[in-house]
């Protein structure tokens, strides 16, 4: 189960984003695709080229107590920023209001992407979420983060060893 966002616009300069929870090992995702084209015609965008292209497109792993922070960012009305390094890259999210015109419409996911070896290589990635798209976001966030806490404190996958009498409380 995923969340999908899609938000092309006629300038071709729009964003799909996708969260989710790996239940195999019980990790939280989330993917950024850059617009690849606008059709006139139906306006509709593309983003289809563009998912397999590392230049385009961006796959974040994120911690249980960052998706709480997303959640929390939404309730508090709040910015939440985070970065991860890695041997390969820098990668730098914000999650914030979205305020245009002095009127918060909502809020915006900004993710920036830096190849650690080459400064010049950069991806820039922003999605705005309407009120009830935050909503949706929100409650996602929630569900996903109770079913990780199910999973890893089912008392079915404690080994034998794990009973209360092998404690001294």
């Amino acid at each position: 189960m995923s969340l999908q966002f899609y938000k092309p616009n006629h300038k071709s300069t729009g964003t799909a984003c996708s969260f989710w929870r790996n239940s195999e090992d019980n990790t939280f995702w989330a993917s950024l695709i850059k617009q690849e084209s606008w059709n006139a015609k139906t306006k509709t965008g593309s983003f289809s080229k563009n998912k397999d292209n590392p230049k385009k497109r961006a796959i974040v792993k994120f911690s249980d107590l960052e998706i709480a922070a997303f959640i929390d960012a939404i309730e508090r009305n709040v910015e939440y920023s985070g970065y991860h390094g890695s041997q390969k890259q820098i990668v730098k999210f914000n999650f914030k209001p979205y305020v245009k015109n002095d009127e918060q419409l909502g809020f915006s996911l900004a993710v920036n992407r830096e190849d650690k070896e080459d400064s010049t290589d950069k991806q820039n990635y922003l999605i705005g979420f309407y009120y009830p798209e935050a909503m949706r976001l929100k409650i996602y966030l929630q569900t996903i983060l109770m079913e990780s806490y199910k999973v890893e404190y089912n008392p079915q996958k404690s080994s034998p060893k794990e009973k209360s009498e092998d404690y001294d409380f």
